[in-house]
């Protein structure tokens, strides 16, 4: 059989199955696939070509995630960001305290202690929206954070926000800092603005405001126990007056000095006209024994008659009538008894009083500067370097982190 004809049987099954010849495989065209080489039936090999993707599917991530980050943070902190000004001021809080020891009577025994609660309070104060309204009202606060050195990002009002009290806390917020040493009790402030003059005297106006707020701790307890000590000492002084009146009245209307003193006079006055019926008794018995009919016995006799009537007149003005020494000497012994106590709730009161002034010049609060703030000279931020370098290690990050999910993805899809 010829050349010719086998090719004419190949191409058509029906001559071939006229020439009994079996038919041929017809041979179809696949579609290209990737992988290896396929054998073709004259012997060549055909070598599939890969799929060519577009530029923007294959650099697009790459370029969004880490390069435009990247642009962006260089532009910004190159270009736009303004400089920053720092000065930093270091104080610590103490307060007098008692010194214990031989040495306490040297110094009145006073000896300088840390106030660590009560710089926690100073720094929640510095914090705080009273410090900022003091700062704005008092120091020029938002005509420091509007100076037209700051970019259009960092001057306050922000053109995209509102110009109220919480946009501008917030920028107060970000101007300033502070932060205690646990260890040393040394409180830092610093303070961040945009011209070198306008930093220090931030700090110095945050120190002035802070030592207003530290002697206002105490002041309203102190102020509070001295008024307390005050008007018990008045109330005390009223009363020994009220009592002294009293006691006056009392005298005047019952036409005596001292009931107790009367009494003593009159109990005296008793006990030698006691002994001297006494002795006429005992002469009386005598002259009866020896002449019971002598004219001196009638005389005697009423002698001693005469004594005691005039002894029991004496014995009812002590004792036994309503107005006898000892009903007399009750009601003053109340009021002499009210006027000691009101003489001791006085000296009581004063000594109290005094000692209230001597506890609030003792526990005063003193802000003790240890570092004074100073003038900046070269700008202490941005970080524009770090900054930038920052943002190109957390873009490649992200980058690193998007593209194995959009892996995995595809591979899942496949």
């Amino acid at each position: 059989m010829t050349e010719a004809q086998m090719k004419s049987i190949e191409l058509d099954p029906a001559v071939a199955t006229s020439a009994g010849y079996p038919a041929q495989i017809e041979l179809v065209a696949l579609a290209r696939t990737e992988g290896p080489a396929a054998p073709a039936l004259d012997g060549v090999a055909h070598v599939p070509q890969p799929r060519t993707r577009a530029w923007w599917t294959r650099h697009g991530l790459f370029l969004i995630v880490f390069l435009l980050p990247v642009f962006v943070g260089t532009v910004y902190f190159g270009f736009v960001a303004s400089d920053v000004y720092v000065s930093e001021s270091k104080f610590i809080l103490r307060t007098p305290g008692k010194m214990d020891g031989p040495l306490s009577s040297f110094g009145q025994g006073q000896v300088s202690a840390r106030s660590d609660d009560d710089a926690y309070a100073l720094i929640e104060f510095i914090k705080s929206r009273d410090a900022a309204r003091t700062m704005e009202r008092d120091h020029g606060m938002r005509d420091i954070m509007g100076r037209p050195e700051a970019d259009v990002f960092s001057r306050y009002p922000a053109w995209w926000a509102k110009d109220n009290q919480e946009n501008y806390f917030k920028a107060y917020r970000q101007h300033i800092s502070v932060e205690m040493d646990g260890v040393t009790g040394i409180v830092t402030l610093v303070a961040r603005a945009y011209r070198p003059n306008d930093a220090i005297n931030m700090a110095n106006s945050l120190l002035q405001i802070s030592e207003i707020f530290v002697n206002g701790l105490s002041a309203r307890s102190n102020r509070d126990a001295e008024n307390f000590a005050r008007s018990f000492l008045a109330q005390s002084q009223l009363e020994l007056v009220n009592v002294e009146a009293d006691l006056s009245a009392y005298r005047n209307t019952q036409s005596v000095l001292d009931p107790s003193i009367e009494s003593e006079a009159t109990l005296s006055q008793i006990g030698k006209m006691a002994g001297e019926i006494t002795r006429m008794e005992a002469a009386l018995g005598q002259q009866r024994s020896l002449a019971p009919n002598s004219p001196s016995v009638k005389p005697l006799t009423e002698q001693i008659r005469a004594y005691r009537e005039q002894l029991s007149v004496l014995r009812k003005t002590v004792v036994g009538d309503p107005e006898s020494a000892v009903s007399k000497m009750k009601d003053y012994e109340l009021l002499t008894l009210k006027r000691d106590i009101a003489a001791k709730k006085i000296a009581f009161a004063a000594a109290q009083f005094e000692k209230t002034r001597q506890d609030a010049q003792n526990q005063r609060i003193y802000l003790q500067r240890v570092v004074e703030p100073g003038l900046p000279d070269v700008p202490a931020l941005p970080y524009r370097i770090l900054m930038v370098l920052g943002i190109a290690i957390l873009s490649f990050a992200a980058f690193s982190i998007v593209k194995s999910m959009v892996s995995a993805t595809m591979e899942h899809k496949l």
